[in-house]
């Protein structure tokens, strides 16, 4: 006996010492992993974020350029190209004074604009501006007013008289890049956010925030650091090669020891032009980490409460174990028990049920071959409803799972009639009896009483029984004979 207490003291200091280092392994690895996770379900959050800021700047981007186009549909619809004159170009003047233009000009075949209205302006690339025409059906591109800055050149496609006598391939107005930053971005001191649009080369289109001169690749280059291995210059040439291909692209990359995540996506206007953002992520990333020390807190905590929870459970499982041994050991044989009394039932209960089955098979197919006859249609119909009610409550026994699993009969006594009975038997074993070409008779005498009290499904198991074997058992073409009578 004392071997024995000694025995399961060790065992219960070694299991213990086990589940205290499993639980040390197990809360380690979870913390790590957890730690992992938010940080991956960070950085979705942040490029979803960021993307989702991108599609609303580039939504703005759309409305300003979508209703400078349809500005220029209407200007043109009241100034007709044809019998264009001296009065149209006054015409031209007033709709771009009402309207606030800056500038309005006509786009030559060459890419020169010639003035309407306004400041005089040019497209920073004229061959750009003629393709853009060409490939969109409107123009969308960088142009410079006359005092070198920056404009956006929006334009229709529009055919009018030049001075020259040559006509215009479009109608062009210039939109200042600091109305569009102002109407684009959100300025506040000190803001955390920047989106700048810039063409493939790194040349800023429209600029947000800081001002700068160079492009934005040399300032990526001058600013920005990596902490993965990598260079920036890699970042630069995934970048451009996303660029290239119309793909979105995100990285993140640090400044001035800060993370910081940088997403560009393509303008649908013009796919030359990309959209980037810029945001740092230190303060994010801050919380996340006092979260995670917080975090490891709490798992440090539960895992002592597991622990000792584990010890006091441990204390109590010998006490347990033999009342369970011996409840399973019941618990065994009882399942035992039940599985042989449902096999043996199942089994019992598979040939009644194949009769009827086979019943309201063969009738199926008498009705589908007598469509037209609508008396050996009802007749067959009658036959299967028979079959089905007598399956049915053959069924509803077999899932009367309390009576296999106890194994004992119930029965259930109603008034039956015989007459109705052997009717019914007849019905259900007929289409067996043609099948073999038996003939079959019913001869019932000396019936003192039609009605009776028993089990109605009890009472046509055993007769089908009966009638069936004799089918299976007579040759074909064979005589069957059933002597009803009552004693």
């Amino acid at each position: 006996m004392k071997n024995f207490k000694k025995k399961r003291v060790n065992f219960f200091w070694r299991s213990f010492l086990y589940a205290f280092l499993v639980c040390v392994i197990a809360f380690g690895a979870l913390t790590v992993f957890t730690t992992r996770q938010t940080q991956k379900e960070f950085d979705d959050i942040n490029t979803n974020y960021m993307a989702e800021l991108t599609t609303q700047i580039q939504q703005k981007f759309s409305s300003i350029v979508d209703l400078r186009l349809r500005t220029l549909d209407t200007i043109m619809e009241r100034v007709p190209a044809e019998g264009f004159s001296e009065e149209g170009m006054e015409k031209f003047q007033e709709e771009a004074e009402v309207r606030g233009y800056t500038s309005l000009g006509f786009l030559r075949p060459d890419g020169s604009i010639e003035m309407i209205y306004g400041t005089p302006i040019s497209a920073a690339s004229p061959a750009e501006a003629v393709e853009s025409l060409n490939t969109d059906g409107h123009v969308t591109v960088r142009g410079l007013n006359d005092e070198g800055e920056k404009v956006l050149l929006v334009g229709q496609k529009a055919e009018y008289p030049l001075e020259d006598g040559s006509e215009s391939i479009a109608l062009i107005v210039g939109v200042s890049t600091s109305y569009l930053s102002n109407t684009l971005y959100v300025y506040e001191e000190n803001a955390a956010v920047y989106s700048h649009i810039i063409d493939p080369d790194g040349v800023f289109v429209v600029r947000n925030g800081e001002e700068f001169d160079h492009t934005f690749f040399d300032r990526m280059k001058s600013q920005y650091k990596t902490q993965s291995g990598g260079s920036v210059d890699e970042y630069i040439e995934g970048l451009k090669a996303a660029m290239a291909s119309g793909e979105d692209y995100s990285m993140k990359i640090w400044r001035d020891g800060n993370p910081q995540s940088i997403y560009c996506s393509a303008l649908k206007e013009n796919p030359n032009w990309y959209l980037v953002m810029i945001m740092p992520s230190g303060i994010l990333n801050s919380t996340i980490n006092r979260m995670d020390r917080m975090r490891i807190l709490l798992i440090v905590g539960c895992a002592l409460v597991i622990l000792i929870t584990m010890f006091l459970i441990f204390r109590l499982y010998y006490r347990i174990t033999v009342n369970q041994m011996t409840a399973l050991e019941k618990a065994r044989r009882e399942a035992v028990h039940a599985n042989q009394a449902k096999s043996q039932f199942l089994s019992s209960m598979s040939h009644d049920i194949r009769t009827p089955m086979n019943a309201i098979i063969g009738m199926t197919d008498i009705a589908l071959k007598n469509m037209d006859d609508k008396k050996r249609l009802s007749d067959c119909l009658g036959k299967i409803r028979l079959s089905s009610k007598h399956l049915l409550g053959l069924i509803n026994d077999v899932l009367d799972m309390s009576k296999i699993e106890s194994g004992k009969m119930t029965l259930n006594v109603v008034p039956v009639s015989l007459r109705s009975t052997m009717d019914d038997i007849v019905n259900i074993m007929q289409p067996q009896v043609k099948a073999k070409e038996q003939f079959f008779d019913i001869f019932i005498q000396k019936i003192l009483s039609e009605n009776v009290q028993c089990d109605s499904v009890r009472l046509n198991q055993v007769l089908i029984n009966l009638v069936s074997n004799a089918v299976k058992f007579t040759p074909e073409k064979g005589q069957i004979d059933i002597y009803m009578y009552q004693e």
